[in-house]
């Protein structure tokens, strides 16, 4: 199901390039150059169903005078609440360096969140993710990404890529190791030992995934043109449909083999705003694995719903207005409530995006 952080943890996702599993780089393996149409801010606001609450969000990009992104800043506020609980806002100031050459070296994310507990109280948390990058003859080859959550775990993913005589990724592996106070902290991990993935590649496309966890290796994908049309798990799987752009349009998750809940969505033309921006110079170019990313323009919700069986929840619909480079430039969303046995509510999401250097 849509949540209303979704634009801005689509954000941090795409500033760092989607880093495990996108495309990153131009065709030429060179930086975008520093013309061209940029998003330069986001803003939205969002009206829960059933809800007084009313959230804004607001994002800010910066670049430095070759076009490269130096910092974004994003921010959420919660308001409207009868009683002031769960109102509350978040900031994040994410920051890129680059060495000499224009490869970037780091990149590192401070999150403060405050939330209202009672009248007159307020909790604060922090997160942080901190990644630093390597590289061999202008390729990504290695990052280390540090981060510790909001309730305290702190999660370390050492990333390694390796390459053929072309110049294509052909191997990719992330190791996942924790470090946490089970006495103390809330969050604890599926894996606490840590766990191992690798992707297999060819042309580009994903071939064979492996997921290890001690002496234990799975490979718990089935893979069709690069993507992945199933996921098995213990006592679990999910189904994945795609349309002929490749964009995800179906997801089905089985529950042992019945089905348990699923969605669909449609899609607009247009390009999304994290597409304008700047390419990282050096890092891999990659096909996405579970399809690619664009302007949704419906998704249904259904679920297995205590005396109705598979219901619909939530029925969402986007309308949407593009520039003239076909970036989107305002999406507006209805969302509604469907669960059985109660009247339906309908809530609104208002999106906006700025761009600069656009034709």
């Amino acid at each position: 199901m849509k949540t209303t952080q979704v634009s801005l943890q689509l954000l941090w996702i795409s500033l760092i390039c989607s880093l495990l599993l996108s495309s990153c780089e131009t065709d030429s393996g060179k930086p975008t150059p520093a013309t061209g149409c940029r998003i330069q801010k986001y803003t939205a606001v969002i009206q829960q169903p059933g809800s007084q609450h009313v959230q804004n969000e607001q994002a800010i990009f910066t670049y430095d005078n070759e076009g490269k992104l130096i910092k974004a800043d994003s921010s959420w506020t919660i308001s409207g609440g009868s009683s002031g609980l769960d109102n509350g806002n978040s900031s994040t100031v994410a920051t890129y360096t680059y060495n000499a050459e224009g490869f970037l070296t780091a990149a590192n994310s401070q999150t403060v969140r405050q939330t209202m507990i009672g009248t007159g109280n307020t909790k604060t948390d922090h997160r942080s993710l901190n990644t630093t990058f390597t590289y061999t003859q202008g390729k990504l080859t290695g990052y280390l990404a540090n981060s510790v959550s909001f309730y305290g775990l702190a999660t370390n993913v050492t990333g390694t890529f390796e390459y053929d005589a072309a110049g294509n990724v052909v191997k990719q592996t992330a190791v996942n190791t924790y470090t946490y106070d089970p006495n103390v902290v809330k969050e604890v991990p599926g894996y606490p030992s840590g766990w191992q993935r690798t992707w297999i590649y060819t042309d580009k496309q994903l071939t064979d995934y492996i997921e290890k966890r001690g002496a234990a290796e799975t490979h718990p994908y089935t893979i069709q043109n690069g993507l992945v049309t199933k996921a098995t798990y213990p006592e679990s799987y999910t189904l994945f449909e795609y349309d002929n752009q490749q964009r995800l349009t179906k997801y089905q998750f089985f529950n042992g083999n019945k089905l348990n809940s699923y969605y669909t969505q449609t899609w607009n033309e247009g390009k999304p705003f994290f597409t304008s921006l700047p390419a990282f110079k050096g890092f891999p170019e990659l096909q996405p694995i579970m399809g690619k990313v664009g302007v949704w323009k419906t998704f249904n919700y259904y679920a297995d719903y205590p005396g109705s069986g598979i219901a619909q929840l939530t029925s969402i619909s986007n309308t949407i207005q593009l520039n003239g480079e076909d970036f989107v430039s305002q999406a507006v969303t209805e969302h509604k409530d469907l669960t059985p046995g109660i009247p339906s509510q309908t809530g609104s999401r208002t999106e906006n995006y700025t761009y600069t250097g656009c034709k």
